[in-house]
Order: structure tokens, then C-alpha cells, then sequence
């Protein structure tokens, strides 16, 4: 199999590009949780700011981690 037919194979593999998406996304919320601010979403029909201690990871505690204080 070349590497072009390999590539092929995964892509049409919704599972895994949907585990390679929640991972990138999971490592852009623990970046902007580092940095304390807020991400940039659409939700509801336009661009919000969303705290990315609002979203939840899948090694968050049962009780959502605290928010540091800006300033």
C-alpha cells in the first residue's frame, strides 16, 4: 500500500479523524487554559468568547477547575 493509499484509507475512517479533532481540540483548550483566556466559538449563530475553564477536558476532576484572576 503507498503512503497516498494509506492516507485515503484513514481519511474515509470518520473514527479516527474524529479522535485526531477531539485531541486537537483538547490540547487548544489546555494552550488557552495556560495562557488564562478565553477561546473564540460559534455557538448560537455567531463568534463567542468562551472561558476555556468553562470546557471540559477529559482529565478535569469531577469538580471543574477554578478560574485564576485576571490582572
Amino acid at each position: 500500500m503507498t503512503e497516498s493509499q494509506d492516507f485515503r484509507q484513514k481519511w474515509r475512517d470518520g473514527k479516527a479523524i474524529d479522535r485526531v479533532m477531539d485531541l486537537a481540540f483538547h490540547d487548544a483548550v489546555r494552550r488557552h487554559r495556560a495562557a488564562n483566556v478565553p477561546m473564540s466559538m460559534w455557538q448560537d449563530g455567531q463568534v463567542r468568547e468562551v472561558s476555556s475553564f468553562d470546557i471540559p477536558l477529559p482529565e478535569d476532576p469531577a469538580e471543574p477547575p477554578r478560574r485564576r484572576a485576571q490582572g
